[in-house]
Parts: C-alpha cells; structure tokens; sequence
C-alpha cells in the first residue's frame, strides 16, 4: 500500500511506495518531487535492425551494447527466427566468436524461447575467468556471507542429488531400485562396488569420494551395482565374516604345520 509524504521544497502531496517512504524518513533519500528537482525526460535510442532495418526504441545498456559490439544489435523476431532455424539446422552461430558450432557446444537456459545460450561453452568459460580474475575481492566477500554459504548448500545438495538420479537409472539398468530386495526409495539406494574395493578406490583417487558425481563425469565406468542400505549392510557382514573365517583358517593351518614340524623334530631325536 502507497504512502502519502510531502514535497520538501513545495509542500505538494506524492504517492511513494513503503520503501522509499522508509528511505526518505531516515534521510537516505530526498523527499523532493520530480518538478522541483526538474528532471529531464530521458533520451531516446534508436538504431536499425541489421537484418530487417526496423528501427526500434533502445534502452542506453542495449544501445551501448550494440555500438562496443557486444551485441548483435537484432530485434526480436530476427533473434527467434534465427534459433529456430538453428534448431532445424542442428547448428548455430556463436554471438562472441562468430563461429558456427553445433548445439551441443552451447549451454541450455530458460531465458530464450529456443532455449540455447547466445554464447557457446569455450567464450562463456574465458568470460567467467576474466570476470573472476578482476573481482577476487568481490567474489570472496559474496561468499562470506551466510546467505551465500546457505545458497550454495542449496545448489550443491540438488545438483548431488540430480546427479544421484541419472547414475541410479543407469546402474539399476533403469528399474531405480536395488537389485537384490527391489527396494525403490532413492534416498535410501547406494553405490556398491561389485569386487569389494571401494576402500582401496577411495584410497588411490580423491575424486571418488563423491561417487556418484565420479561416474557420472568419468562416463558410467563398469564394476558397479545399485544396492539398498540394507543389502550393502548385509554384502558387508557376508564379506568380513568370510574374511574373518579365511584368516582363522590360516591360523589353524599355520598352528598345525608348527606343531607337526615339532613332532618330527621329536621323533628324530
């Protein structure tokens, strides 16, 4: 709901959002209203499409944009022709480098109608490198803060768990469940090494600590399986217990040979 505050130099009544009305009364902003302060309409831009030569209305960004050749300078139904002829085509050029690449060497996103990033995957990354080279202070004080940890929890724990989803559906050969019981409660399902050296694994390469993104990055590697937590548990026990009766074997052997080597030491005395 607007509130109504007084101009401080001519006394006339505004309507001003909540906001603003808080900036005004502890004096981040100036109440003054627009007419005292005189200001001036804002200039237009206009520039031509290259394509089809409309001319169109341009915000001082774009049309900065467009004259520093950061931008293409099209209109809008010239961009969405041209992804959709991409799309048909199966290729497209790239905004930065102007080089025709396939459509799998660009990124995905929901701002476009197509879809299709205007940048493919090699400028976008020496862009983001730049950027972050220029701004290590200010990338470093974004991520102090707690809202940013809290973020990138967040992000993390659904790209882990996206990530979880395709290599289940892979390993369980597309049934998403164990392959023992045929339990299906994803948060319950795990990873199993199929020869037992998932220790020795984890040991030998720091990359595999988180599994699941492990094989998804290195393309689905064989000598895996989807267990349940149970079915792990239990291929454990089976395991140690198997282990376990092995060394005590050992044991008895080893105990017997010394004792039947003392005996015939006996015996030849």
């Amino acid at each position: 709901m607007k509130k109504v505050i007084q101009c401080g130099k001519c006394g006339c009544d505004r309507e001003v959002s909540p906001q603003l009305a808080s900036s005004i009364k502890h004096g981040r902003r100036n109440s003054v209203c627009k007419d005292c302060r005189g200001v001036k309409p804002k200039k237009e831009y206009k520039l031509p499409c290259p394509s089809c030569n409309t001319i169109r209305t341009l915000s001082q960004s774009n049309y900065s944009a467009i004259i520093c050749k950061r931008n293409s300078g099209e209109c809008k139904k010239c961009r969405e022709a041209k992804h959709s002829e991409a799309l048909v085509k199966g290729y497209k050029a790239c905004s930065l480098c102007e080089n025709e690449q396939p459509l799998d060497n660009f990124g995905k996103t929901k701002n476009v109608k197509s879809g299709i990033r205007s940048y493919c995957k090699s400028c976008e990354k020496a862009e983001r490198e730049i950027y972050n080279t220029n701004n290590k202070e200010l990338i470093q004080q974004r991520r102090s803060t707690p809202e940013a940890r809290r973020k990138a929890f967040i992000t993390t724990h659904k790209r882990r768990k996206k990530i979880k989803r395709i290599v289940t559906h892979h390993y369980s050969n597309g049934t998403m469940c164990c392959l023992h019981c045929g339990y299906d409660k994803l948060d319950a399902l795990s990873i199993d090494h199929i020869n037992d050296n998932g220790a020795e694994h984890r040991k030998n390469d720091p990359n595999a600590q988180h599994l699941s993104e492990y094989l998804y990055a290195n393309d689905f590697p064989e000598g895996y399986q989807i267990l349940c937590m149970n079915c792990q548990l239990i291929k454990k026990l089976e395991h140690t217990a198997k282990t376990m009766n092995e060394r005590h074997n050992l044991t008895i052997r080893k105990t017997f040979k010394m004792s039947w080597n003392v005996q015939e030491a006996l015996n030849k005395d």
